[in-house]
């Protein structure tokens, strides 16, 4: 009997028994025992680990999925083996040994103890989220850096924008120049200068004694310290109190504001704020990652009944019609498609709404109900060949 006790995740140990509830983050790599459903399954948000939003199952061994109360598992005795820790995120095999008997009934139908295998399907990893389980019992099998979670955190690195890596080289290329000056002005002063001709004046007390290279080297220290201001080291400062501004200004902007969430941008770095505007290419490995795909329900027909309410086709403009001046009517469709068909005996609002649920490319000569329902949702045709598309809502194109 008891409660569960709330304890801190650094306070976590190998072996310790963990409840976790409902929209609560697991603390640790854990092995499924039980959840509240009598399957011993639970629904894992797994975005933390890959991005992906959908839930992930898991499902518990039959032989635990049982021991969804605390007191079973208090009388629970097993005995985990598993591998060491490894970054694989989706790669975990163990085996588990019960004790018969362990808490007044036969787990298992065995005389002896039963090992028990285990794979991914029973494990939960560190820094998911249960969805849609009332709660989750499991034992703690890796804790702190030796979880996957953690094994696969990479130090951040360190991002530059295009603006930093031009000025790193023209400093880089400042400070060689400044190296060659102070090494030339070096020489000078000292070979030339004081050994060929102040040597020549006597007031000066020059007197050559052989090796230079100790009065050149103080030269160039002295050089250095001279034209040390050619290196522009205010400029990062300049630099970054800019970004500071900017940071500040993206984070007022009122066009930036999402009214409906209530969220404005939050400057979490300032490395890279010069470099917005210019991107140049976006890879993505689906379009789902840079659209919102909203279906939106506009129009259904059951039978004769219909749900929902489509704009009224516009009609054709004057002279736009078929035969001689714009009049008449279209020849009638040739039985050949169904899809032409209906829409050649069909009425306007159904030709309408059945055309912007197909889409069709024909390449050969239009025939009569192919224009007669362009002309019924809004297009027009001014040749005999065309390359009819039908989409959208609510008329369709045709496009040459």
């Amino acid at each position: 009997g008891g409660e569960p006790e709330a304890v801190p995740w650094c306070e976590l140990r190998v072996g310790d028994m963990v409840m976790v509830e409902n929209n609560e983050e697991v603390p640790a790599d854990l092995l499924l025992l039980s959840s509240s459903q009598e399957d011993g399954q639970c629904f894992l948000e797994t975005a933390n680990l890959d991005g992906e939003s959908n839930l992930k199952l898991r499902c518990a061994h039959p032989a635990t999925a049982s021991l969804n109360t605390i007191p079973r598992l208090r009388a629970l005795k097993l005995e985990v083996e598993a591998d060491e820790p490894l970054e694989r995120l989706y790669e975990f095999d163990g085996s588990v040994r019960l004790e018969r008997d362990a808490w007044g009934g036969a787990i298992v139908e065995s005389e002896s103890d039963t090992v028990l295998p285990l794979t991914i399907d029973s494990f939960l990893h560190r820094g998911t989220t249960l969805r849609n389980t009332e709660y989750v019992f499991g034992l703690v099998l890796y804790t702190g850096p030796q979880t996957k979670f953690m094994l696969n955190v990479a130090s951040p690195r360190y991002k530059m924008s295009k603006l930093e890596a031009t000025l790193n080289k023209c400093i880089l290329a400042i400070i060689a120049l400044l190296v060659a000056i102070c090494l030339v002005s070096a020489v000078i002063d000292v070979d030339v200068y004081k050994y060929h001709v102040g040597i020549n004046h006597w007031y000066l007390d020059i007197t050559d004694t052989g090796g230079h290279w100790h009065e050149t080297a103080l030269a160039v220290l002295t050089f250095v310290v001279v034209y040390g201001n050619l290196v522009p080291l205010s400029l990062y400062v300049n630099l970054e109190i800019t970004r500071l501004i900017q940071a500040h200004l993206l984070e007022s902007d009122l066009h930036l504001y999402d009214r409906p969430r209530g969220r404005a941008p939050i400057a979490r770095s300032t490395n890279l704020m010069e470099e917005l505007g210019q991107i140049d290419y976006v890879f993505a490995d689906k379009t789902g990652t840079l659209t919102r795909n909203e279906m939106v329900f506009r129009a259904c027909s059951v039978g004769e009944r219909q749900f929902g309410q489509l704009p009224d086709p516009p009609s054709a403009p004057e002279g736009a019609g078929w035969g001689p001046g714009g009049g008449g009517y279209p020849p009638p469709a040739k039985e050949t498609d169904p899809l032409l068909g209906k829409m050649a005996h069909g009425n306007p609002r159904r030709i309408t709404k059945f055309a912007s649920r197909k889409t069709i490319s024909r390449t050969n000569s239009l025939s009569g109900g192919a224009a007669f329902g362009a002309c019924a949702a809004g297009a027009s045709s001014s040749s005999a060949k065309r390359r009819s598309v039908f989409h959208g809502l609510p008329k369709v194109v045709l496009d040459p």
